[in-house]
């Protein structure tokens, strides 16, 4: 997200603004209000600021949760507190969690054919160690068209690996990591992150509407470069796919 000299830029104007819940001072970043994340010199913090925050321990060796094979699956949704979420093509759906947070935990589950990841908060932890991974893995079949998938975490990357199958409608959104999309065709796409990169590759190039906007990054689109926001609108008859991708502070960009 550029250089030196860029970042010397960015000091000079950051400081005292705020983009939507992210907020910016001399003691660092604030994002998601009071009870958010916050990171300063000291590290990276969550909850209540006045009352000092927290920073995860990590506990020894790796919870692992494991579905095998599901099927009858037609919408994905996954929300947790905590981890990076992977999506990808392979044989057949499954689901597998891993993490190694003291006191925090995720599951999943099937209803009526939806596959639900959610997190929870078992212990409340007050320690220094912020060695901790967290990692959704979700498997989609090949030729499998989604009628929706659902990705949220507050604290780490989406990255979707879908060149061979699709889905009607997609949601992406974090408030601290990057987007990534590579090779899923949707409907409609969604992608939002507070504070992280969005990239998007998508395989259509005929019939597509987006809206792209970045409060403090660069917006590009194939080879050509703006800032603030762009956008290309079709009428209904000439728009097939519509793509929404924003980020208060990190790049958008949009690939053919």
């Amino acid at each position: 997200m550029g250089g030196r000299a860029e970042s010397k830029e960015y000091e000079r104007s950051a400081v005292g603004q705020s983009w939507g819940p992210v907020q910016v001072n001399e003691e660092g970043f604030l994002i998601g209000g009071k009870k958010g994340v916050w990171i300063n010199g000291d590290g990276i913090h969550f909850g209540d600021r006045e009352n000092g925050g927290f920073q995860p321990e990590t506990i020894e060796g790796e919870e692992i949760r494991e579905s095998g094979v599901l099927t009858g699956i037609t919408c994905v949704d996954v929300d947790v507190d905590w981890g990076d979420v992977w999506v990808r093509t392979g044989e057949n759906f499954s689901v597998v969690l891993s993490w190694n947070v003291f006191g925090y935990a995720m599951d999943y589950r099937v209803e009526n054919g939806v596959i639900k990841v959610e997190s929870e908060e078992t212990k409340d932890y007050f320690r220094d160690n912020f060695e901790f991974t967290s990692r959704v893995v979700i498997t989609i079949p090949a030729e499998t068209e989604i009628q929706k998938l659902e990705i949220s975490t507050d604290f780490g990357d989406i990255s979707v690996d879908a060149e061979e199958f699709t889905a009607w409608e997609a949601v992406f959104d974090t408030n601290l990591g990057d987007v990534s999309s590579f090779g899923l065709t949707a409907r409609t796409l969604e992608a939002e992150s507070s504070l992280g990169d969005i990239t998007i590759h998508f395989p259509e190039q005929n019939g597509v509407g987006y809206h792209l906007s970045s409060s403090l990054g660069k917006i590009k689109v194939n080879e050509l470069s703006f800032q603030g926001e762009c956008e290309t609108l079709l009428t209904d008859a000439e728009q097939t796919y519509f793509i929404e991708a924003q980020t208060d502070l990190g790049d958008v960009t949009l690939m053919f």
